[in-house]
């Protein structure tokens, strides 16, 4: 007799990539000294926040496309001296995946879960209901609260990875 068994297996996560289609790039604050934030609501006149968009680090045409290093807590090549708090909204435009440490792809969650656009995990700031991407990053690419970006990780693959436990 065949039978089908999911056996819990530890997997080490290297990288985050997160490709989002931000609606709102004014949706933001930034600075260039860590100290003195400015609105980028208030900066950008533009309705379609084009100014900004240009100024935001690792924009790719319409898309924020970022990469976490999980192991350090930074956004990998992010320039020197930029700080950014985000409260982008992602509509129906956000894939998210875990990479090993060569950058290859483990687990795309946007296939397997498709309950989020925005994943918990990158609403550290404030809730973002599943829309909007909240996240701090300083002027050395660190994410502000790393840690609990870790634990929310965990718990999302705690909850969300079937097992045969009962």
């Amino acid at each position: 007799m065949k039978v089908s068994v999911v056996k819990p297996v530890e997997i080490d996560f290297r990288y985050l990539k997160a490709v989002m289609g931000v609606r709102y790039w004014q949706d933001c604050d930034y600075s260039t000294d860590g100290v003195n934030y400015i609105d980028a609501c208030q900066d950008d006149t533009d309705e379609e926040g084009e100014k900004i968009k240009k100024m935001i680090p690792l924009v790719n045409g319409d898309n924020w496309d970022i990469l976490i290093d999980l192991n350090e807590g930074k956004v990998v090549g992010w320039p020197k001296g930029f700080w950014l708090k985000t409260h982008f909204k992602v509509c129906d435009d956000g894939e998210y995946s875990f990479l090993d440490e060569n950058k290859n792809e483990i687990i795309n969650i946007t296939n397997e879960y498709e309950q989020y656009y925005v994943p918990d995990f990158l609403s550290l700031e404030d809730n973002g209901y599943g829309d909007y991407v909240y996240i701090n990053i300083d002027g050395d690419g660190n994410i502000e609260h790393f840690d609990e970006m870790k634990k929310e990780i965990k718990y999302y693959f705690d909850e969300n990875i079937p097992t045969n436990k009962k």
